[in-house]
């Protein structure tokens, strides 16, 4: 059979704590307590020498709402009632007592409830006030007032003894709610576990030293009156003990036994209330009792109050201590009290204006940082700071203000001295080691009780140095757009004025049979547009405003026509040297973008030898068998490339930097040398063509960049044979242009004209709409994005609407991203971008017509491309 499952709850003492769970059980076991309670208490009052010494049902009733509430009322009701009768009492009068300490239990309970707040462990002076206040003098009142009415009902009591016989009642349980009551609330339902043997004995020790005692000082008869008097203070002794060492559990127990004994002694007419009269021995047991009781209890809650203090002070000292170690922000604990006194004697001496004085003074600057003192930091600190142990950091502040940070100390001075409890600003300093940091540094000084404590100042400080280091990319990246905007607004106008000296000197060119000195004069000309045009380019290229154009073409010449170009710009103190393959194949890219490459690299290059050098730019065929090889910047995939390799003879690289090498604004230049913006420029572009870049530096040692371009297969012998077929083609068609700068108009119209073509023009978009509706046909529309009223794109969308046939030519120094969007001209228009030559534009317009629009865009390369 098997056995049942036991709960590691499951046994005679949970069963017994369930058990006392349940009302009736409470109620049952209440009124038996004061049934036995209500009968002691008869035998009490029955001495023949007093009235009556003790009520103990009335402290068991007050401790029984009080534990259990007042549900608990018909138990304590049935059990005085009973305890009455069964000591002799009628019926009645036993019911109106009974009611009457219910009542006054009641009282009580409902007083702690809205005022006291009474919590039984007696731990704090207000409950054992709480307890005397609505226990032993408001419930009690009540429960004698109810009690003598009682018995006058019942005809027990004379009239003419109300007064006394109400005093005779309440004593008697005012006594028991300072007596019985503490002794039930604070042992009921928690059993005593000593921490240590030790303290079990003492306990052992102190209950059998003071049950001695008692027995003594109760239990014996004195020769004369001063000496029975005298020795009933020795049980204050134990009373001190019990509250030090017990807390007010053993305060309860100590008067209670006190109690005990002070009452069997009386009993015996032993001890200190002995050869009295009846009513000497109750007033003199009473009021002995209830001091007693009263000074031991708030003894004890007095101790524990500072106990429970200090045990909350330790552990607030102790999450203060954990945070301020464990807080990953910088703390220190400063004292500022000497600088504070200091600055007083300045305005003692007579100064007025503190920062004239320190400008007249500037070593008084110095004097005042050594006069604050630092007296703690946490580990965080340490780790900002870079110290290698706490002692750098404590003691006098000087140790950690670098020079540069003196002026950031003098601000928080000024502060100070304008009398300003809490401040904080933003310090730029250095480590130990030397690396800058950025910190904001706060402080505020606690002004407790009218005082400010300059001694104690908590300052927190919080480690700014990579948001400085964002703030100062935004404001360079801002920059570099502002300087992009102008670049290309310039760039813009100046496309204009080239397109119109390159323009009309081809047209000088294209006259057959004029002057060879002028055809000379006129090449010079066309030459110095084409470096004009060359320069914008760059400056477009800057400004981000340049489209891609891949193309076909043979590194070996990009880097042969940017040999004066870098020559100018990496000096004479450095060597240019060029190693270029022979058999070089062709890439497929941007040249504008690959000369921005080799730029960079140089530029690069030449900062990494201030001293002198030599720059080396390679060529060479290179073939990656699989499965590729690992580059900084990605895989290189298995095939035929064409490499590039940029070697100095400079600095190197360190570990680090080579780490961030391609990240957007990392330099290892200072701010007037580099913006961070060159590799990763190089970076982008190199990637947008499809290729990798390899890097192998180490420091004094130089750098060697390898950049790797897939080879290309096809050629442009197509482009090259339709560009000889029609240098400048010519047609009949109309043309309507609409360009709002003058000359740049009259140079296309010219153009168009002179090569047979109908023109017709106008100076803005709403302009060339209106002439446009004048007339029956239109076969081209070549038109500039960017023009006042009415832009290139309204015009052509408009225009498309009444003749969807129209061919489409838009042309700028912008283009931006605004031109690849969709509209109603997809698939039947092309994209000139400023400045192109007459040539490219007749062979653009040509080949439109023609639908010949791939061979346009080619052959009009670098100024064309399809529009999407």
């Amino acid at each position: 059979m098997a056995e049942p499952d036991h709960q590691p709850g499951d046994g005679p003492a949970t069963q017994v704590r369930a058990l006392l769970q349940n009302r009736v059980a409470q109620n049952v076991l209440a009124g038996g307590v004061c049934l036995v309670t209500a009968v002691a208490g008869h035998h009490i009052s029955d001495w023949p020498k007093a009235e009556s010494l003790a009520w103990p049902s009335f402290g068991l009733a007050v401790a029984g709402v009080v534990l259990a509430g007042w549900r608990l009322w018909p138990g304590l009701f049935l059990g005085i009632i009973l305890g009455h009768v069964i000591a002799g009492q009628p019926w009645l009068l036993a019911g109106g007592k009974a009611a009457s300490d219910v009542a006054g239990a009641l009282v009580a309970y409902g007083l702690f409830l809205r005022l006291g707040r009474l919590e039984r462990s007696l731990e704090r002076v207000c409950d054992v006030l709480s307890l005397f206040y609505f226990g032993a003098v408001a419930g009690a009142v009540c429960s004698a007032s109810l009690s003598v009415l009682a018995m006058v009902l019942t005809l027990k009591t004379p009239a003419e003894s109300w007064a006394w016989r109400w005093f005779m009642e309440w004593l008697p349980r005012s006594l028991a709610v300072v007596t019985v009551t503490p002794l039930v609330l604070t042992w009921a339902g928690r059993g005593w576990r000593p921490r240590t043997d030790a303290r079990l004995k003492e306990a052992v020790c102190l209950l059998a030293l003071l049950c001695g005692a008692g027995m003594l000082v109760f239990g014996e008869r004195f020769p004369s009156e001063l000496a029975k008097y005298s020795v009933a203070y020795v049980v204050f002794i134990f009373a001190l003990w019990s509250a030090l060492r017990f807390g007010p559990r053993g305060a309860a127990m100590t008067v209670f036994i006190v109690a005990l004994l002070s009452l069997l002694g009386a009993e015996r007419e032993c001890g200190p209330f002995a050869a009295q009269s009846p009513e000497d021995v109750v007033l003199l047991w009473s009021v002995f009792n209830g001091a007693f009781s009263v000074s031991t209890l708030v003894l004890a809650a007095v101790i524990a109050e500072r106990r429970r203090g200090e045990t909350a002070l330790q552990t607030s000292e102790a999450r203060y201590h954990h945070l301020f170690s464990q807080a990953p922000i910088s703390i220190w604990e400063e004292d500022f009290s000497a600088l504070v006194r200091w600055l007083a004697e300045l305005r003692a001496r007579g100064v007025a204006d503190l920062r004239d004085y320190l400008v007249r003074h500037p070593e008084e600057v110095d004097r005042a940082i050594s006069l604050v003192r630092v007296r703690d930091t946490n580990d965080a600190a340490m780790r900002m700071f870079e110290a290698e142990n706490r002692e750098q950091l404590v003691g006098e502040l000087g140790g950690t203000i670098k020079p540069g940070s003196r002026q950031f100390f003098v601000q928080e001075l000024l502060q100070i001295w304008e009398g300003a409890t809490r401040y904080e600003g933003e310090v730029e300093g250095r480590t130990f080691k030397g690396k800058r940091i950025n910190y904001i540094v706060h402080w505020d000084v606690s002004t407790g009780e009218g005082r400010t404590d300059w001694a104690h100042v908590i300052v927190a400080i919080t480690d700014i140095t990579e948001r400085s280091r964002l703030r100062e990319e935004v404001r360079q990246a801002q920059k570099m757009e502002a300087v992009g905007r102008l670049a290309g607004g310039i760039a813009h106008d100046f496309n204009n004025l080239i397109m119109t000296i390159h323009g009309y000197s081809s047209l000088l060119l294209a006259r057959p049979g004029d002057d060879p000195s002028r055809r000379e004069e006129a090449e010079q000309i066309k030459l110095a547009a084409e470096r004009a045009a060359d320069l914008t380019r760059q400056l477009l290229a800057f400004s981000r405003k340049q489209v891609m154009r891949p193309r076909v073409l043979d590194l070996n010449a990009v880097v042969s026509d940017m040999n004066k170009m870098l020559c100018r710009l990496i000096g004479e103190h450095i060597q240019l040297e060029k190693r270029l393959a022979a058999d070089l194949g062709t890439v497929k890219a941007d040249p504008n973008q690959l000369e921005q490459v080799i730029l960079n690299l140089a530029v690069n290059a030449r900062d990494a030898m201030p001293g002198g050098g030599r720059l080396t730019l390679a060529t060479s065929n290179v073939e990656v068998a699989p499965p590729g090889t690992q580059t900084q910047t990605g895989v290189l995939a298995p095939g035929r490339y064409v490499q590039l390799t940029v070697t100095d003879t400079g600095c190197g690289l360190s570990l680090e930097a080579k780490a961030h090498l391609f990240e957007p604004f990392f330099t290892t230049k200072s701010a007037e040398q580099g913006t961070g913006l060159g590799l990763s420029t190089v970076y982008g572009i190199i990637k947008q063509s499809g290729g990798e870049i390899a890097v192998t530096s180490e420091e004094a040692l130089g750098t060697i960049i390898q950049i790797y371009l897939p080879r290309a297969e096809e050629t442009d012998t197509e482009v090259l044979r339709a560009q000889q077929a029609a240098q400048f083609p010519r047609g009949n068609e109309t043309v309507l242009v609409a360009e709002d700068e003058d000359h740049v108009r009259n140079l296309l119209c010219k153009c168009l004209g002179t090569f047979g073509y109908k023109v017709l023009s106008g100076a803005s978009g709403v302009e060339a709409l209106a002439v446009a509706g004048c007339v029956d046909r239109i076969d081209v529309l070549l038109t500039d994005l960017v023009m006042p009223e009415m832009g290139g794109r309204e015009l052509a969308t408009r225009l498309l609407q009444s003749r969807p046939d129209l061919k489409i030519i838009f042309h700028s120094g912008h283009t931006g991203d605004s031109i690849l969007r969709e509209g109603p001209w997809e698939g039947r228009a092309l994209f000139l971008e400023k400045p192109f030559t007459p040539q490219t534009l007749l062979v653009t317009v040509r080949s439109l017509l023609d639908g010949r629009k791939a061979a346009a865009a080619r052959s009009a390369e670098p100024s064309t491309r399809p529009v999407a």
